[in-house]
């Protein structure tokens, strides 16, 4: 059973400052509600830590675990524009949250706070705080669940039992409340939970994100605008003036199509005009272990030729030769334009270059109807 130290409601926003209000709950009130409050199961969710996982595109119930250190809250709080954007997007986003509760939070000074005037929850989330302390290891959990309308009460009268027995009967004492304004907390259906673990004096952290509910989790926290953002800046990394990303052990850089701003554009609009191709380059780091980091130059040059070979030997092959990217070797350069964009994408995925050269070619992007 969860220990429950604090309860929030949130409305998040991707664009502009995130609403949240704190319940004013005594101690005992949280005891209650921690027996009440159904913890979710983290057992078989899969990882995808590894950035570069295509199966994320398949999965419902996964997990993200970032491992830092720090040496003092400033250094954890306060980090520089630039670092924040090479963490994943579910750790940044449940991060950002973490933080604002740490600041002074308003209290909800009362439930209809939370309403419309038609009854409607402006709060489409409440977070239950956990917070562990065992000798050098302190931890913190944030476990959000869904707020939703039929959630809220208006001008209704209840019937209410006490465990407490009427004289000699089995009768338990009934008591009437009149409710004008106010709304059930959830017990159950847990969407998400974040978790941020402080080891040892070196201050070794490990943040997770769990997510039990993808579908939810990407409409309550915007996903596919913050995968646009982020796709966008990948995009950028490739073609940066000051020490570009660049692929494979041979070092060989990315350009779009000769890198003019027209042609960025074109490629941008058409990876964020996606969802799968923005989820594919948002989640893409190109770190040393990367799998596409790994691979030599040559043998990403064999698995062009295969999708060539593909295209022409296979009819049910569903994309053509201009989709494919092409390589400069005089220049060590990969040139994609916004046909081949989709292409490209896959081909930076985990072992994706090692399946095609095994014959198993899949571009999700050209599979779908």
């Amino acid at each position: 059973m969860m220990q429950i130290s604090s309860v929030y409601v949130l409305k998040y926003s991707s664009s502009e400052e995130d609403s949240i209000a704190k319940l004013p709950f005594e101690n005992d009130q949280l005891s209650n509600l921690s027996a009440l409050v159904e913890e979710p199961k983290s057992k078989l969710l899969h990882d995808i830590s590894s950035v570069e996982d295509d199966s994320f595109n398949f999965t419902q119930r996964y997990s993200v675990t970032l491992k830092e250190s720090t040496t003092s809250d400033t250094d954890d709080t306060e980090k520089s524009d630039n670092s924040i954007k090479e963490k994943d997007p579910h750790i940044i986003i449940l991060e950002e949250i973490f933080l604002e509760l740490k600041k002074n939070i308003p209290l909800l000074d009362k439930p209809r706070a939370i309403l419309s005037q038609d009854n409607k929850v402006l709060f489409p989330s409440v977070i239950y705080m956990v917070e562990d302390v065992k000798e050098d290891v302190s931890a913190k959990h944030l476990y959000v669940y869904p707020l939703k309308d039929s959630m809220s009460v208006r001008n209704c009268v209840g019937l209410f039992s006490r465990p407490k027995k009427l004289g000699s009967t089995d009768a338990e004492k009934l008591e009437v409340h009149e409710v004008d304004n106010g709304f059930y907390l959830p017990e159950k259906d847990c969407i998400c939970s974040f978790h941020v673990k402080t080891v040892g004096t070196q201050q070794k952290i490990i943040k997770t994100t769990k997510v039990y509910k993808a579908f939810a989790f990407s409409e309550l926290f915007e996903l596919k605008k913050i995968n646009e953002r982020y796709a966008e800046h990948t995009i950028d990394k490739f073609i940066a003036k000051d020490d570009p990303l660049k692929l494979t052990q041979d070092k060989y850089g990315v350009s779009f199509a000769g890198n003019s701003d027209v042609e960025v554009k074109k490629v941008k609009d058409k990876v964020t005009s996606d969802e799968l191709l923005s989820k594919s380059f948002a989640r893409f780091r190109g770190t040393q272990n990367s799998t596409i980091q790994k691979v030599g130059i040559v043998r990403f040059k064999k698995a062009i030729k295969r999708l060539n070979e593909y295209v022409d030997s296979d009819a049910s092959a569903n994309f053509n030769k201009f989709n494919i990217p092409t390589i400069d070797e005089e220049n060590k350069k990969i040139i994609v334009n916004e046909e081949q964009v989709a292409v490209f994408a896959e081909l930076i995925q985990n072992n994706v270059v090692e399946r095609i050269l095994n014959n198993s070619i899949q571009i999700p992007y050209f599979n779908r109807s």
